[in-house]
């Protein structure tokens, strides 16, 4: 692969940081812009395309670093323009921004979009590891006339491909861009909806799309639901979140969720009338809300609502069910924060079921109590020893300890402690019925204390910070 090597005058052994980076790459960029393929934009107010290779020429900084993408001219009167974008990248390029090919760098972009649906002519059929984004720029940034570069990193190795999309400089709209409003103005298309549950990787939107068990019209419909539920959720900070869900239309053809099943494989998550009563009464809504002898059996973003063994209706939401993913053999367990839901499991069989566990001060509803025992996922074990008590082991990517958390009546309790890769200590925190109650006291790599704190029922008594020597 040709590349063109930026060679800095730097130490070997010098450790670079983000801002280290960051100032050469925009040496790099202005240096030798020329190894950016330049994109033509059209007239303001039209979307334009454009697929550009990656990785051959690239800018390697010295240190390993390799980066590609475009560059363009800022149309005219961009500064009074809105920027706006959609690309599909490799997966391996995954961080991106921009910077002007002469001047001082300028912070731009603040947050993103993720790509949720595929369009046509630009996304292909089924594509596996790709970065899909739509991201804005409000008006301010860009001045009329001159060049910027679309930097693109490389993150890891992989077979490089184009990076493809759609572009345009926007009349501003002085308020925030949305999904809607970004593909109105990219004129985006959606692929047909069975591709959209493949990018999605659905098997509750693959069921919809079964003809045997629904009308086309009917799966369609609750597909497009699905997306406007997840567009419409927004996480909020301590693990909060709002979500907005339409009105859904019974099912005609009332499918019998047996034959669903025997096609399809069983449910991800199956939850009775009598659970989502209980649950119903806690979170302060309407228990009597709930149909008497209806299930939900849960692929994915969809609920299949069941009554005498037929399908009544299909609900979406915005938590990915299938991701529970038990472990084939041996004791594991798995999580949904938005269900404010942990799950357990022998093999693929459930053996248990809370709901708000490990939650902070919030009281814990059991479902179904777990047997003891230790369970384990990817981010380490919670083991249980029977009437509400648990010892949570959290790994790092190595598999060292990286955190110890005690339960007592399924909540926080006693003495929690944090770990630095190389065992020492990270912090050591007290805590009653899930909250800190006592000392919370952070360490240094050294061992040495760096800050310690006084709580009391979750509220900071005392603070005393220990400078460095």
């Amino acid at each position: 692969m040709k590349k063109i090597f930026l060679f800095l005058l730097l130490s070997a052994s010098l450790s670079l940081g983000q801002e280290d980076i960051q100032s050469l790459l925009v040496e790099g960029i202005q240096s030798q812009p020329d190894v950016f393929e330049q994109v033509a934009l059209g007239q303001v107010g039209e979307a334009s395309s454009f697929t550009v290779s990656l990785g051959d020429p690239a800018l390697t900084l010295k240190e390993g670093s390799v980066f590609d993408g475009f560059r363009f001219v800022a149309p005219k009167n961009s500064g009074k323009l809105d920027f706006v974008w959609y690309f599909n990248a490799p997966g391996h390029w995954k961080g991106w921004y921009l910077c002007p090919v002469e001047g001082d760098f300028r912070r731009s972009f603040k947050s993103w979009l993720k790509g949720d649906k595929v369009y046509e002519g630009v996304d292909g059929k089924a594509e596996e590891g790709r970065l899909r984004i739509l991201q804005t720029l409000q008006a301010g940034y860009f001045e009329e006339g001159k060049e910027y570069v679309m930097w693109f990193s490389r993150n890891e190795e992989g077979e490089d491909s184009p990076v493809k999309g759609k572009i345009a400089f926007m009349p501003a709209k002085g308020e925030r861009w949305d999904y809607e409003a970004i593909e109105d103005a990219l004129g985006l298309v959606p692929l047909p909806a069975l591709e959209q549950v493949k990018a999605l990787k659905s098997k509750g939107g693959e069921i919809l799309l079964n003809e045997k068990f629904f009308d086309p019209a009917y799966g369609a419909g609750r597909i497009d639901s699905a997306f406007f539920t997840l567009r419409q959720t927004k996480n909020l900070e301590g693990g909060f979140f709002i979500t907005m869900q339409i009105e859904v239309p019974a099912c005609e053809s009332e499918p019998l969720i047996a034959d669903i099943i025997e096609t399809h494989g069983p449910a991800d998550f199956v939850q009775t009338a009598a659970e989502e009563k209980k649950l119903a009464e806690f979170r302060g809504g309407d228990p009597d809300a709930v149909e008497l002898g209806k299930t939900t059996y849960y692929y994915d973003y969809f609920g299949f609502e069941v009554m005498g063994g037929k399908v009544q209706r299909v609900v979406s939401q915005a938590s990915d069910f299938s991701t529970l993913n038990p472990e084939k053999e041996g004791w594991s367990y798995g999580g949904l924060a938005k269900q404010n839901l942990t799950t357990f499991y022998h093999g693929e069989k459930e053996v248990g079921r809370l709901y708000y566990f490990r939650e902070g001060g919030k009281k814990v509803v059991v479902a179904v109590e777990p047997p003891a025992g230790k369970y384990r996922n990817k981010l380490g074990t919670i083991e249980y020893f029977g009437d509400g008590r648990w010892t949570e082991t959290s790994l790092f990517p190595d598999e060292s300890v990286a955190r110890v958390l005690r339960y007592e009546a399924h909540q926080l309790a006693g003495q929690a402690e944090g770990f630095y890769r190389g065992g020492g200590k990270s912090f050591v925190a007290s805590y009653r019925a899930g909250i800190l109650d006592g000392k919370l006291v952070e360490f240094r790599e050294d061992g040495t204390v760096e800050r310690e704190r006084e709580f009391a029922q979750g509220e900071l008594m005392e603070e005393k910070e220990e400078k460095a020597e």
